[in-house]
């Protein structure tokens, strides 16, 4: 069958604008979906100014990237060289929040200590609490900051709402609590010593009569021969395991400790030319109170001290022979008192003569 040449132009002219409106409509429908197909969760902007779940997602996933509502995340590092999202600050390799970080607070290194809070930049201390040096505390009940910061209660004592209080009756004289109607270093009031014939009785100091062979050392009848808190005299007290034998600190026979310590031990009180005469651990103390040498060991109290000697204020701390006649020492030294190192009195070692 043949068409005219004019019908047959009108059939293609009708068959061009049917694919063109197709076209059109998929166009549209692409359009009305976003393009899920090619769009790969980028950001876009619909009509009204809002985001789609995709972007949705894709900003979820920048704040997490960045950091943002975190103290501290790990920094971008490119090239050699890191940075850190907006707001936050390179520490070392790490980003952080000078604004809150407590190990971070307004500075890098600027610690807040165990219990503080960084607020804006700066420590603060939870509510009740008060810093003291890095470290927060109730004043009202802490025994070593006791109403104020640095204010240390005496050992037995309590810090109650701010205030120093020792069990009982007794009182606090420094750092110690004692009964002032019986302590004779402290008697009626603190600071008032009894003299050594003396004891102290209802806060007043009254004579002490001793019989026998006993002498009065600190309120107390005591026998200096065998006293091993008074060996020989008042207040010279031997070390744990030694006894106190016709007024001489002694160590019981066998004992290691008292072979090494004397005036020919290797560890304290022999003498020395130079360290290698001392045992290992030891030093040869030279020159001053020190005649032709003396070994000894360094130490910060009696405990640091082999048995038989004691721990003076001698060269920052140093283990000395104890004595307690000048009979004790050997040629050139004598029997003379020291500062303990740890405090609380002196103690009679061998030192120049």
């Amino acid at each position: 069958m043949f068409l005219s040449k004019s019908r047959a132009t009108s059939m293609i002219s009708a068959l061009v604008w049917s694919v063109v409106l197709m076209m059109s409509v998929s166009c549209t429908e692409e359009v009305a979906t976003g393009g899920q197909g090619t769009n790969n969760g980028s950001l876009t902007q619909d009509a009204t100014g809002g985001t789609d779940a995709d972007d949705t997602g894709a900003t979820a996933d920048t704040s997490a990237d960045t950091g943002a509502g975190e103290d501290v995340t790990e920094p971008d590092c490119t090239g050699g060289t890191c940075s850190c999202p907006e707001n936050l600050v390179l520490c070392g390799d790490t980003c952080v929040d000078l604004s809150a970080d407590p190990n971070n607070c307004g500075s890098c290194g600027e610690s807040c200590g165990s219990a503080g809070e960084c607020v804006s930049g700066a420590c603060q201390c939870p509510d009740g609490a008060t810093q003291c040096g890095d470290t927060c505390v109730d004043v009202s009940s802490d025994p070593q900051h006791c109403g104020q910061c640095g204010n240390d209660c005496a050992a037995d004592a309590a810090c109650e709402s701010g205030a120093c209080v020792c069990p009982g009756s007794t009182v606090s004289c420094g750092d110690t609590c004692v009964d002032l109607s019986s302590d004779v270093n402290n008697c009626g009031q603190c600071g008032n010593d009894c003299a050594g014939d003396e004891q102290c009785v209802s806060g007043s100091c009254q004579p002490l009569t001793c019989s026998g062979s006993q002498v009065a050392c600190d309120g107390q009848c005591v026998d200096l021969s065998s006293d091993v808190a008074n060996c020989g005299e008042c207040g010279l007290n031997c070390f744990p395991g030694e006894q106190c034998t016709s007024g001489q600190c002694v160590c019981p026979e066998g004992n290691a400790q008292c072979d090494a310590v004397s005036n020919t031990g290797d560890v304290v009180g022999g003498s020395c030319a130079d360290d290698a005469d001392c045992a290992d651990g030891s030093v040869c103390l030279q020159g001053g109170d020190f005649p032709d040498g003396t070994c000894s060991t360094s130490c910060s109290s009696n405990a640091d001290c082999p048995a038989g000697s004691a721990c003076v204020d001698e060269a920052g701390g140093t283990c000395l022979l104890r004595c307690g006649a000048d009979g004790s020492c050997r040629d050139g030294y004598a029997c003379d008192t020291k500062d303990n190192q740890a405090g609380g009195g002196e103690t009679p070692v061998c030192i120049e003569g």
